[in-house]
């Protein structure tokens, strides 16, 4: 099973790359997509960075450069996803070990 997790990223500097290492510790996450929703911090960099280091995590942003919310965020990663499962994990949160493995 290959899973698309969808992390949309506002405000969350501090807690996106923690969120994204959780996420890659899972043998099921295929790919990683973060949605990146005009953050005024500095999320946008560590973001690119992310994405940059590894290739399974995919950044995306906004077409119009505006916030969305995290509703349209996820919306816009669901759209992305190249894979036919689909989890969400917010920003400021992280995956347990072998989470999926448990579903």
């Amino acid at each position: 099973m290959k899973i698309s997790v969808v992390i949309p990223v506002y405000n969350a500097e501090k807690y996106v790359e923690y969120a994204v290492k959780s996420a890659l510790q899972q043998k099921e996450a295929a790919e990683i997509i973060l949605v990146e929703d005009n953050s005024p911090d500095h999320a946008l960099k560590i973001c690119e960075k992310l994405s940059n280091e590894n290739s399974q995590v995919r950044l995306l942003r906004h077409s119009d450069g505006k916030n969305h919310g995290a509703g349209e965020s996820r919306n816009l990663g669901i759209r992305s996803a190249r894979h036919d499962y689909i989890a969400f994990l917010d920003a400021d949160d992280y995956y347990l070990q072998n989470c999926f493995a448990a579903a």
